[in-house]
């Protein structure tokens, strides 16, 4: 399964419905990953396999927090309105969402149709699994780190283009905090510790 590496701020939230409505794919901008999604992507997948979609927090399937509820599209993207549960961690979630803690989505999919343009690929047509509320947690006091702080150390030389796509995919998968770590998970970060002394 794939990732979408362009995050999208949160749109609205209604506390008094427990609705929360964001954008999770861009039609004008490339990801990080140098995918452009096209704006007929999702339509076969929305027609029939949205009561499959989920809303869910850093992409983790044991955490879901929401069930979208209606999908829509405008000039700037694809959006989606998400139920928030009213387990505890979607109750949380929603008191997050009014805070502005959470602010970023993400989106998980297969390809099933695409082309290259130059240096672009076109996603032509795509099956949603996963929509996510992530965070990118920092270090030095921090609280998130936006992605055009990305894009600056990319810009400075400090870290390789082919690093900062492995650290997005990563952080993008972080558990939520205390909670237990799969093995798989434990590799992936003990893989990318091995990846980074390389340089």
């Amino acid at each position: 399964m794939e990732y979408s590496e362009g995050l999208l701020k949160v749109n609205d939230v209604d506390t008094l419905k427990g609705n929360v409505k964001f954008y999770f794919s861009r039609f004008d901008t490339p990801d990080k990953n140098g995918r452009l999604m096209g704006k007929t992507a999702f339509n076969r997948t929305i027609k029939n396999n949205k009561d499959m979609i989920y809303h869910l927090l850093n992409h983790n399937p044991e955490s879901i927090i929401g069930k979208p509820i209606e999908f829509g599209t405008d000039k700037n993207g694809m959006w989606v309105v998400s139920k928030m549960s009213k387990n505890d961690i979607g109750q949380r979630s929603l008191k997050l969402y009014q805070e502005g803690v959470y602010k970023y989505h993400s989106f998980g999919f297969y390809i099933v149709n695409s082309q290259m343009e130059k240096d672009i690929e076109i996603v032509n047509e795509a099956k949603i699994v996963e929509v996510s509320t992530v965070l990118y947690p920092a270090h030095d006091g921090e609280t998130t780190i936006d992605m055009n702080k990305m894009d600056d150390l990319l810009r400075n030389n400090k870290l390789s283009n082919e690093i900062l796509i492995k650290l997005d995919q990563l952080i993008a998968r972080l558990p939520v905090e205390n909670q237990h770590q799969t093995s798989q998970e434990i590799n992936n970060f003990e893989s990318l510790e091995d990846f980074i002394k390389k340089y």
